[in-house]
């Protein structure tokens, strides 16, 4: 059997990024526009074993790309797609499920830039520009198939909503089932008052901005004059040192027992094992400098 066969009738394509940059959207897109087995309706951690579906099952959980770089080696089937959208994005983003606050500040994004690190030179991993896929969302689907050969197409992105089924939760999510609309891709635009806040209490966003996704300064300079609204985010990448360190001990059980799981775990000690999950770490929050990304530009 092909590598690209088997990829097709066992594999798992798993969508990761920072909340609030696309991943559900993407997932609807790949479920809906793609020859697959199945897909998970909503989130599904990387933990949680896919079913016997005789085809490419999806999945896509925003979190898991902090643990992705542990496992990948280990899952020979196992593809990523990480969505990156512009912080100014992700930081004036409200999710329905919570429409009195700003879902995320800029140490969630930062903290999933940083994560996403490891992964971006594996030949099974695919970053997507959130702002690509909307403004050309054919284009993206043709270069994952470029990506990844063994995907089949059966539907334009462009097109997913005239054919998806999609759960309440991830239409609560995408704010309702609709056709792909480029001129949100600016929406931060009416929010300049929370984005000036977001500017006075991380400063590295300016810079991450302009290095990455826009390198005219005129919006840094319009925030000049806007009165920052200093709202609470329901993410805020904060947590005490006791949730911390309970959070990196779970995510290390979870590595070993994911490794210990896979058909070429035994070919690895169990030195080996305990190695990998022991440099399971949460990330830390702050920015690193901007990396070039592989996948669509």
């Amino acid at each position: 059997m092909s590598g690209e066969t088997a990829a097709t009738l066992h594999g798992r394509l798993h969508i990761v990024g920072s909340v609030r940059s696309g991943t559900s959207l993407m997932h609807q897109l790949v479920s809906t526009c793609f020859e697959i087995g199945a897909a998970c309706e909503h989130e599904m951690s990387i933990f949680d074993a896919p079913p016997e579906c005789g085809g490419l099952f999806v999945s896509k959980h925003p979190g898991d790309v902090a643990v992705l770089h542990r496992i990948l080696d280990a899952s020979a089937n196992l593809h990523v797609v990480i969505l990156d959208r512009d912080p100014r994005g992700v930081v004036t983003s409200i999710h329905p499920g919570w429409p009195r606050s700003y879902y995320a500040d800029f140490r969630v994004w930062s903290a999933a830039h940083r994560a996403a690190k490891p992964l971006l030179d594996h030949p099974r991993v695919m970053r997507v520009r959130y702002e690509t896929l909307v403004a050309r969302p054919d284009v993206v689907q043709q270069s994952m198939m470029t990506r990844f050969p063994f995907l089949s197409a059966r539907h334009p992105f462009s097109d997913y909503h005239r054919f998806a089924r999609v759960s309440a939760a991830a239409v609560r999510a995408m704010n309702g089932l609709r056709a792909i609309d480029p001129s949100r891709i600016d929406s931060w635009r009416e929010h300049l008052p929370r984005l000036r806040a977001q500017v006075l209490e991380h400063p590295a966003l300016v810079e991450a901005v302009l290095d990455r996704y826009d390198d005219d300064p005129e919006w840094v300079r319009s925030l000049t004059q806007v009165a920052p609204l200093w709202a609470v985010s329901h993410r805020t990448g904060r947590s005490s040192p006791l949730r911390r360190v309970e959070r990196a001990i779970r995510l290390r059980r979870n590595v070993a027992r994911y490794l210990r799981s896979r058909p070429c775990s035994a070919a690895r000690s169990s030195t080996d094992e305990r190695r990998a999950a022991s440099r399971v770490l949460v990330p830390r929050v702050g920015w690193s400098e901007p990396t070039r990304w592989p996948g669509v530009a």
